[in-house]
């Protein structure tokens, strides 16, 4: 019996090392990934709010990304708004797909855009 609980503490302990080898490569590459989401989530804002159709008070973005792929959500004026964040967030270095969870304040299309 001892010998049964010595070989399950022993098969434990490698599989232990074998995660404890692992986690930290794991943690590292997702940190990075973190990173450059944030970075690019960054860069997308502020290539929006640079555009003078984002720039009303009643405008409230917001933009994540994972993995290149950026997602835009909250309010914006227009009707056709959406769609020009979309070009403008597409436009963008690393962006590799835009999705839109922006609804709009009004069902007119803005002639600035």
């Amino acid at each position: 019996m001892n010998t049964t609980r010595l070989n399950k503490f022993a098969i434990a302990a490698v599989l232990m090392s074998s995660l404890a080898a692992v986690l930290p490569a794991q943690a590292q590459d997702s940190q990075a990934s973190s990173a450059d989401d944030i970075a690019l989530a960054s860069r997308v804002k502020a290539a929006l709010l640079q555009a003078s159709a984002f720039q009303d008070h009643d405008v409230d973005l917001s933009v994540t990304a994972s993995n290149g792929q950026v997602d835009l959500s909250g309010w914006v004026t227009y009707a056709n708004d959406p769609q020009a964040a979309a070009r403008i967030a597409a436009s963008i270095e690393g962006v590799k797909g835009v999705t839109t969870h922006l609804h709009n304040w009004s069902s007119d299309n803005d002639s600035r855009v």
